[in-house]
């Protein structure tokens, strides 16, 4: 009696957490191990445990692919197998964590979505995980790269982290390599540039349509038009990314205070350019950072961006 009572709250508890929570979302999960193919005679296996049974499954992890758990409460771990001893074996029936040929990572990792608040405006996190070594008593993982997407518009937030040294008992040669394979290439700077080129595109046309149209009897010549479009982005932008989300402690502030920003400096920018008074610049550029933000906000709530 006492065992199916805990099942009972074992599978009412596991059924509830599947229901998001009031006021949150979901956040989705993405881990790499990006280098599994510099250590071309090692199979590097993600051994899923389900918490309903004792069956483990048993997946290759390719460098370019999200290791999936499927359920959110299966356990994950990691392991290193030679390839010349596994094809000589029926993976269905090895003790995976007992077998002293197979090497278990000295890390965990959860790969699984989870859910946040929506005050939070997170949507996704990408970890990126290198292998450092792998020896008869471990095999070295530790995370270098971590991309959180949001679901305002606000830029994406990178970190690197550097492998920090840990003690261990019995200390292993480190296996060198001449190169690492990089899935993750200055992704920060590429969503920057993107970015960029997409805000000058919809803040150059509108600013054009507004210029030809609303301002039609001022002579201003499109090589003007095109020139002041293309360097009010450009100033701005970079503060935008790089600078304000160092003093911005919440979403709230950093939108406030980047549009804020951008229409202030574009609309003084505007004013030179083009000798128009700074009261219409500041309509024009308030005009334009509306339509360019709200294009933005909606790619990137479709996860198009």
């Amino acid at each position: 009696m006492k065992k199916i009572f805990l099942f009972l709250l074992l599978f009412q508890q596991l059924a509830y957490s599947d229901i998001l929570p009031e006021n949150s979302h979901q956040v989705a999960k993405c881990v790499r191990i990006v280098n599994t193919n510099n250590f071309p005679d090692y199979f590097i296996i993600a051994l899923i445990q389900s918490p309903t049974n004792n069956k483990k499954e048993h997946n290759l992890i390719l460098p370019n692919e999200c290791i999936d758990i499927g359920y959110k409460f299966n356990t994950l771990t990691i392991v290193a197998v030679k390839k010349e001893y596994l094809k000589n074996q029926d993976p269905d029936n090895l003790d995976w964590l007992n077998n002293k040929n197979i090497i278990k990572a000295d890390l965990k990792i959860n790969c699984s979505d989870g859910y946040i608040g929506n005050d939070d405006p997170t949507n996704s996190v990408e970890e990126y995980y290198k292998i450092l070594e792998i020896s008869n008593q471990n095999c070295l993982l530790y995370k270098y790269t971590e991309i959180t997407s949001y679901n305002n518009g606000q830029p994406r937030t990178v970190k690197r982290f550097k492998y920090n040294q840990r003690a261990v008992t019995n200390p292993c040669k480190q296996i060198k390599h001449n190169s690492i394979s990089e899935i993750y290439i200055d992704q920060e700077i590429f969503s920057f540039l993107k970015s960029l080129f997409l805000t000058i595109s919809i803040e150059l046309l509108f600013l054009y349509l507004i210029l030809k149209t609303k301002y039609k009897h001022i002579e201003i010549s499109t090589k003007r038009i095109f020139f002041s479009g293309v360097l009010m982005s450009v100033s701005t932008l970079p503060y935008v990314w790089f600078v304000l989300p160092l003093f911005a402690t919440t979403s709230y502030s950093y939108t406030f205070t980047s549009e804020i920003f951008a229409i202030v400096f574009e609309a003084l920018i505007l004013s030179q350019l083009l000798s128009l008074e700074y009261k219409k610049t500041i309509l024009i550029s308030s005009l334009c950072n509306i339509v360019s933000f709200g294009i933005g906000f909606t790619l990137n709530f479709f996860t198009l961006l």
